[in-house]
């Protein structure tokens, strides 16, 4: 329980200095946010995506890697199609916006600074390999697939599908996606220490950066849409899909993949805490970036990781239980 609160503290902690840091500049918070999401976008993430492609010989075997993946893929695409379903199918064009900004939380949950302490704590430093294959694979779907998505949806963004495929696939993160697949088929791999280490302090700065444009972004909040983002359907739809879908999904997969029996309580667990994590930071800079609903990305961030606090214990017991 301490180290959720340490993780939730920290997380709230760097908001506030992006807070206080967008306050102090408050003319320039445009540029400042334009800044900070073209360094975690065109500067951290490309290396993320690389390394996923050089990853090295882990003490989980293929199957219990695969299996993470598979459920990482499942996650994507199942909460997307739901969102589809339920919320984006029913609105016009002139809701692309938050059509966008949707897609991204409801798919892509914090995966590694929320998650990293109590992992830590409950489990051990060795099973954080967990978290960096589960993170790498969302950060190829993130370079792919929510790419697109974000252009297609982005305000003022061109909306033929070739000049659309020629803007996803001259984006940054998705250059480093085909360099390594080729440094992958040439073998180049890292070692276990190297990779875990730099991979760890990346995606603790990409964590960090995305906290910090949050913080940023509610100096420029309009607080009077606060009342309408709680009742909107919309946030209620999304936490729906984040938590409550996400958990139900989880279950049913866990009848069909399966994870070696030394293994098994721990890696599931883990899984699980990563199905219900409140969305990624990194959602708010995609929905900055491409001129998507920044504010409501930002708000279902911030609101959905304080409601964490009471509910992500609660899965870890769930899971202890179950498993």
């Amino acid at each position: 329980m301490n180290d959720l609160f340490i993780a939730l503290l920290t997380f709230y902690l760097v908001i506030a200095i992006g807070y206080l840091f967008g306050r102090a500049f408050k003319n320039k918070n445009k540029e400042i946010g334009n800044y900070l999401s073209f360094i975690l976008l065109f500067i951290l993430a490309p290396p993320l995506v690389l390394f996923a492609f050089l990853l090295p010989n882990q003490s989980l075997n293929t199957s219990a890697i695969l299996n993470i993946i598979i459920f990482q893929i499942i996650l994507v695409f199942a909460t997307q199609f739901v969102a589809y379903l339920l919320i984006i199918r029913k609105k016009g064009k002139e809701y692309n916006q938050r059509k966008g900004s949707i897609l991204s939380v409801v798919a892509f949950p914090n995966a590694f600074l929320f998650p990293l302490p109590i992992v830590l704590s409950l489990f051990g430093y060795e099973y954080i390999i967990v978290l960096i294959i589960f993170s790498l694979s969302a950060q190829i779907l993130r370079s792919t697939l929510l790419t697109y998505q974000c252009i297609y949806y982005g305000k003022n963004k061109l909306k033929t599908y070739i000049d659309n495929l020629k803007e996803m696939l001259t984006f940054p993160p998705t250059i480093a996606l085909f360099i390594g697949i080729i440094l992958n088929l040439l073998g180049v791999r890292l070692t276990q220490e190297i990779f875990i280490t730099i991979n760890e302090i990346l995606s603790r700065i990409t964590s960090i950066i995305g906290a910090i444009i949050i913080g940023v972004l509610l100096v420029k909040f309009d607080f009077s849409k606060l009342r309408e983002f709680i009742k909107d359907k919309d946030f209620i739809m999304v936490l729906f899909i984040r938590v409550g879908f996400s958990s139900i999904l989880f279950l049913v997969l866990t009848q069909f993949l399966k994870f070696p029996a030394e293994i098994s309580q721990i890696v599931l667990i883990i899984l699980l805490l990563l199905f219900v994590d409140p969305p990624a930071v990194s959602n708010v800079a995609y929905a900055e970036y491409f001129e998507l609903d920044y504010e409501f990305s930002g708000f279902c961030v911030f609101t959905i990781t304080i409601m964490a606090i009471i509910y992500v214990p609660i899965f870890i017991f769930l899971g202890l239980w179950l498993f």
